[in-house]
């Protein structure tokens, strides 16, 4: 196990795409609590970061604005932005 992994809570939605497109942690073995909307799962900083960059990318995509079908996605990264910035505090 490692050592210097962090517990957070992000949306599913988000982290199952970054997961699905086979981005760090690649996984699913640090998730330690599953919630209808929710994983809590443990990161390694360099994990976290990934996923924040990842997440903030997606996020501020504009060209997003027109094709309605990746609303979902947009929103779930902003949220996984909004909520690793919080528990990172």
């Amino acid at each position: 196990m490692n050592d210097n992994r962090t517990a957070y809570t992000v949306p599913r939605v988000f982290f199952d795409d970054h997961i699905g497109r086979d981005l760090p942690p690649y996984d699913y073995e640090g998730v330690v609590k599953r919630d209808k909307s929710t994983y809590t799962i443990l990161l390694t900083p360099d994990e976290v970061s990934e996923l924040l960059s990842d997440a903030d990318h997606y996020s501020s995509v504009v060209w997003w604005a027109e094709d309605r079908s990746y609303f979902g996605l947009q929103s779930s990264a902003r949220a996984t932005v909004k909520r690793i910035k919080a528990q990172r505090a």
